[in-house]
């Protein structure tokens, strides 16, 4: 019993050293994820409604030249009451995980006078379309 366990413990460190000296890293296919973002502006004087559709859901407002590492897609948002007729921009993004934080950053910059915080609400990881077909024919099977 106690070979056995050795031989695992040993078979599974030959595995993690050959991993670290040889990552299996795809950067062509990121990990991809739909995340929920909040948007929160400083005072009542800014116009949110503008904001996400003049600029977050424009084509090219973060682009690969920002550093991102896959394309950004931002989708449905809802503007919600938070205090005192304060709102925020609840909104949906497409992109890699890598990418959150620094959506995030870039957001914060580039509206700096206005927008007071950026934050990451929620993320899922989302399955490419041929994974979840196959496991549905497998199932149906």
């Amino acid at each position: 019993m106690n070979n056995l366990i050795c031989s695992s413990r040993a078979s599974y460190s030959d595995v993690s050293s050959t991993e670290e000296k040889n990552p299996a890293k795809d950067d062509s296919n990121p990990c991809m994820c739909l995340a929920t973002l909040e948007i929160k502006p400083y005072d009542t004087e800014f116009d949110l409604h503008d904001f996400a559709t003049s600029k977050l859901e424009k084509e090219g407002y973060l682009t690969a030249e920002d550093g991102l590492t896959s394309a950004v897609q931002f989708r449905d948002f809802e503007i919600v009451p938070v205090a005192f007729g304060i709102c925020k921009i609840v909104i949906k993004v497409v992109t890699s995980f890598e990418d959150l934080e620094l959506i995030s950053e870039l957001i914060c910059e580039r509206e700096e006078d206005d927008i007071s915080s950026v934050d990451v609400v929620e993320s899922f990881q989302m399955q490419e379309t041929s994974t979840i077909l196959e496991r549905n024919i497998k199932q149906k099977a």
